[in-house]
């Protein structure tokens, strides 16, 4: 089912989550009021369930979040959800993008544009057929929608993935049922400023089904994709992670495999700062526990240079990451103690694959980081959804840190965790996925922005500046 994390020949991210952003306290004199904290935890209510899926940092120092919110009085209908929060957590705007009842939307990601509105991906089962379909929204700086587009044919269609490009154009990644040489192939869509495609293909094999759930455009001007294929060997199923480089045009520079005897999967991918690429999912090939984190670090032709496995004993799970101005890496997902919910998890991996600091965040319900990204003051911003903090049903959670990970000591929302990081010993193998043209013709939705009225709650913020 799209949208959902699952592991098998179908799997599809749906997530919830919600907001993280945390205050400090500048010198005041004494008796005075303490200025606000830059650094911050909140849950973003409202009545009905809600959830992140990405959050991206803002000019302001503030953050977008985009996910989905459930429409009133409906167990199944989802519309797409949107909160700007200004670096205080404040929230300056929100809205529910929607086609009316009886259809599901869920946004994949968003970016603020270089005009200061926003690009949205997402997918959705709308009223127009039966089947599931990718979106693109342009909203303006306030939320609302400039533009919007909906494209695949009568199979699951969807967008897990979009980034503005150097051109002001954008660049969408996803999947294909309807387009693909087997049962579902990897989609790659070029759009221009105006939302027009400029060039789309689909990769695929007859024998494989191929997801993409990451995209990035290359300081070289063309793109590095991960995803997951599935396929036989003989008569056993193998789940990989995938990492393809293509150049401007969509043409095939390079791909790889990789992964070991159960399921890998390659959830989000980054450029280095030396030219690589960082990649975070998840692994059951290796690793302590169920499931593990997983990190890999490739060079500029696709040769593995490091890879590690971070977890416990259960179920863990990387799910975002993001380099920092130092040239290391934060990394966001879920950590799951013996017997316990599942709380949002943060690391930062040195160049080398070190661990510079491990955390979780969470209570009594289950808890999960979907997305992180950085801010131009290096704060960390960390985005999923939490049942602990807020209603008591899956919130929007979104949490500030400071570059560090920390917001003061007077927060005790999160604790150390002590994963340790093993090598792995995935071999990266030559893949030979099939480039062909698409033919999708995009056609302008009627979907409406509606002001929401969510709240926040603030779960903690700093009272004194964390160490720097």
């Amino acid at each position: 089912m799209h949208g959902e994390n699952e592991t098998g020949s179908r799997m599809r991210i749906r997530l919830l989550a919600a907001a993280m952003s945390v205050p400090m306290l500048a010198g005041a004199a004494p008796g005075a009021a303490p200025a606000a904290a830059p650094w911050w935890a909140s849950s973003i209510v409202q009545t009905n369930d809600d959830g992140a899926v990405s959050v991206a940092p803002t000019t302001d120092n503030g953050c977008a979040l985009a996910g989905y919110i459930r429409e009133p009085n409906a167990y199944w209908s989802d519309d797409f959800f949107v909160v700007r929060l200004d670096s205080k957590g404040t929230i300056k705007w929100q809205e529910s993008i929607g086609e009316g009842q009886y259809t599901k939307q869920v946004a994949s990601a968003i970016q603020q544009t270089k005009d200061g509105g926003y690009i949205m991906s997402g997918w959705g089962y709308s009223n127009y057929n039966s089947w599931y379909d990718a979106w693109l929204f342009k909203l303006d700086s306030t939320g609302k929608i400039t533009w919007q587009k909906r494209f695949g044919g009568s199979g699951r269609d969807d967008a897990l993935s979009v980034q503005q490009t150097k051109d002001s154009g954008y660049i969408v990644a996803g999947t294909t049922d309807y387009y693909s040489n087997g049962d579902y192939d990897l989609w790659l869509l070029k759009f221009d400023k105006s939302g027009a495609i400029t060039w789309q293909k689909k990769y695929g094999t007859r024998t494989d089904d191929i997801y993409a759930y990451s995209v990035q455009q290359t300081k070289d001007g063309g793109y590095i994709v991960t995803g997951q294929l599935t396929g036989k060997v003989g008569t056993a199923y193998v789940y990989d992670a995938l990492l393809m480089k293509l150049d401007a045009t969509g043409a095939v520079t390079w791909q790889t495999r990789f992964g070991g005897k159960k399921t890998d999967i390659a959830k989000s991918v980054k450029q280095a700062k030396d030219g690589g690429y960082i990649v975070a999912g998840q692994t059951y090939s290796y690793g302590a526990g169920k499931s593990d984190a997983w990190v890999v670090k490739f060079d500029w032709a696709g040769a593995i240079v490091w890879q590690k496995a971070l977890g416990g004993t259960s179920d863990d799970d990387a799910r975002s990451v993001q380099v920092t101005a130092d040239g290391n890496y934060v990394v966001a997902g879920m950590y799951k103690v013996s017997g316990q919910y599942v709380d949002a998890w943060l690391f930062k991996l040195d160049k080398n694959g070190n661990v510079l600091w491990q955390k979780k965040t969470g209570g009594s319900g289950p808890d999960a980081a979907n997305s992180v990204n950085v801010t131009k003051d290096q704060s960390i911003l960390l985005a999923g959804y939490s049942s602990s903090y807020g209603s008591g049903n899956p919130d929007s959670f979104v949490c500030r840190f400071d570059k560090n990970g920390a917001i003061d000591d007077a927060c005790t929302i999160y604790v150390d965790t002590t994963a340790v990081a093993v090598d792995t010993t995935a071999v990266a193998t030559a893949y030979t996925a099939v480039a062909g043209d698409t033919f999708a013709q995009p056609t302008t939705t009627t979907a409406t922005a509606t002001p929401t009225t969510a709240t926040v709650t603030t779960v903690c913020t700093s009272v004194t500046s964390p160490v720097e």
